[in-house]
């Protein structure tokens, strides 16, 4: 994670959070009714949340949208048709287009209804936004 956020450095001003425990990670799982990956549970313990650029990674130790978990919620609320098993990890704010992650660490687009695989991993994911 250090090397990743290192590279983002060279190009971006970022900025990461402090990181959350891992019984902070386990209340999140249990409140969404899904398990994180470990590469998304080791983001989530060392950094918490990330932006960089015009990206901003969800996660955990913030309020608001930034947050997986109300981020996530508030979508199922809102009828976004977004399928079960998936948490939304960023939200582009164009036309309704979200970043979603699936528990294996699959990275997907989704806009109305259809999910589209962006990235293999979360790290590939963020790896692939450095350019």
């Amino acid at each position: 994670m250090e090397t990743l956020i290192n590279k983002l450095s060279e190009k971006y001003q970022v900025f990461k959070g402090k990181g959350v425990s891992e019984e902070e990670v386990r209340s999140a799982e249990l409140k969404l009714g899904f398990s994180f990956s470990e590469e998304y549970k080791a983001f989530l313990m060392k950094c918490g949340v990330l932006s960089f650029g015009a990206h901003e990674m969800f996660g955990l130790g913030v309020d608001g949208y930034l947050n997986v978990v109300e981020s996530t919620m508030s979508e199922r609320r809102l009828g976004s048709a977004l399928p079960e098993g998936l948490v939304v990890i960023e939200n582009l704010g164009i036309d309704g287009l979200l970043t979603v992650l699936d528990s294996e660490g699959k990275v997907f687009s989704f806009r109305d209804g259809k999910l589209s695989q962006v990235a293999n991993s979360f790290f590939g994911y963020i790896e692939m936004l450095c350019g």
